[in-house]
């Protein structure tokens, strides 16, 4: 309100007609203020229109689940978090990992920090917990604080290795799968691969291979590969019977034909594991011996591009001695090998084009034998496609 001031002597009527002016402004107050308007006691939907209009709020907004945190929490997170994992509760342990994956998931500096809180060393006690949620949960929180390489020093420091590797013998499959992703993890580091070596990790991951009754898992044989870095791995993989347990998952897993597509990523695997396990010259002979060689010739032919390479390679491994180059040749795989150098995945492409190199050095053990008109009959098939393929064969 203003006065409205006068600046002459005025008569008394015209006083009272002006002597005091309010103006009120929509802007100023507003319609649910002025008191000059009286509506008494309102009813109708014009009436809760009206209200709604005079007592207006912020829009609900409908909560969204996110993988953060309150910022609230970011100072004080570390060792609440602690606490609640090292209390007795499961309900208590359960919402704390819940809250722990969430929070590492928001911002990559608080798995360092997390680490340096202890976090490691109380996750690692709760992987063998009796709870089979907190077992998954802790195996999950795991995994994501050895990503950092703080989390895989403490890891292995505080035995974090030998609770894996009882996880991953775990009912659960999301235990097991979160288990493997750990080991795996560790096993990115020298150090990591020596700690689970020494704890026995190859012994264990082989004979999961071997058990007939339970099923194998691709994870399973991708840890195994991990483990096989070390030279010292590779000979306690040899002497707990490494090669034979391949050798025969092999021929299992290639007499299921129900669903190639299915069983591709196991053969991968094992045909991976076998070309590793095959460095020694003695591993070798053992494979052929075992009948290795008419396994990876026969899936050369397999439907899945991925199982033709990675069985390209096993022969490449396999048959370096001259009695595999014969026993490869003589099956049939020079013919097939040469087929394969119409591919358009350069791995192949390159595996291909060594294995058949590879078979050709056994020209001076064929020559003036009933296989030397078929070793050159082959072969001179095989000199127009090798001159089509790109030299170098990495560049465009």
């Amino acid at each position: 309100s203003r006065w409205v001031a006068t600046e002459s002597v005025w008569s008394s009527s015209e006083l009272d007609k002006c002597a005091m002016v309010y103006e009120w402004g929509e802007e100023e107050r507003g319609p649910d203020k002025r008191a000059n308007q009286i509506y008494g006691m309102q009813v109708g939907a014009d009436a809760t229109l009206r209200t709604l209009q005079m007592h207006k709020a912020r829009p609900y907004v409908a909560e969204k689940q996110a993988d953060r945190v309150s910022v609230a929490y970011l100072s004080r997170a570390p060792q609440k978090f602690a606490e609640g994992l090292a209390s007795g509760s499961t309900v208590v342990q359960l919402n704390t990992l819940e809250a722990i994956s969430k929070w590492l998931v928001s911002a990559p500096k608080n798995k360092a920090v997390q680490v340096e809180a202890g976090a490691v060393e109380l996750v690692t006690q709760l992987v063998t917990h009796a709870d089979v949620a907190v077992r998954e949960r802790a195996t999950k929180v795991l995994a994501q604080l050895l990503t950092v390489y703080q989390g895989i020093q403490r890891g292995i420091a505080c035995g974090v290795v030998p609770a894996i590797l009882e996880a991953i013998e775990d009912p659960s499959a999301a235990a097991r799968r979160n288990a493997h992703s750990t080991l795996q993890l560790i096993g990115q580091y020298p150090e990591g691969v020596d700690a689970l070596v020494a704890a026995g990790a190859v012994t264990k991951l082989v004979a999961i291979c071997d058990s007939a009754g339970k099923g194998v898992e691709a994870q399973s044989l991708h840890s195994l590969k991990f483990c096989l870095r070390s030279g010292v791995g590779l000979q306690e993989a040899l002497l707990a019977n490494g090669v034979n347990v391949m050798v025969a998952n092999i021929a299992k897993q290639a007499a299921l034909e129900e669903s190639p597509e299915a069983n591709a990523p196991l053969l991968q695997g094992y045909l991976a594991v076998l070309t590793l396990l095959t460095c020694p010259d003695e591993a070798k002979e053992e494979a052929i011996e075992a009948g290795a060689v008419p396994l990876l010739v026969d899936l050369l032919k397999h439907r899945e591009g991925v199982v033709r390479t990675a069985a390209t390679g096993g022969i490449i491994s396999v048959c370096v001695s001259v009695r595999g180059k014969k026993e490869a040749f003589e099956l049939g795989a020079a013919d097939i090998l040469i087929a394969l150098l119409f591919a358009r995945e350069r791995a192949a492409l390159m595996l291909a084009v060594r294995a058949v190199g590879m078979l050709a050095e056994c020209k001076r053990e064929v020559m003036s034998t009933p296989l030397d008109g078929a070793f050159r009959a082959t072969f001179d098939k095989a000199l127009p496609q090798l001159l089509q393929v790109p030299h170098p064969i990495n560049g465009s």
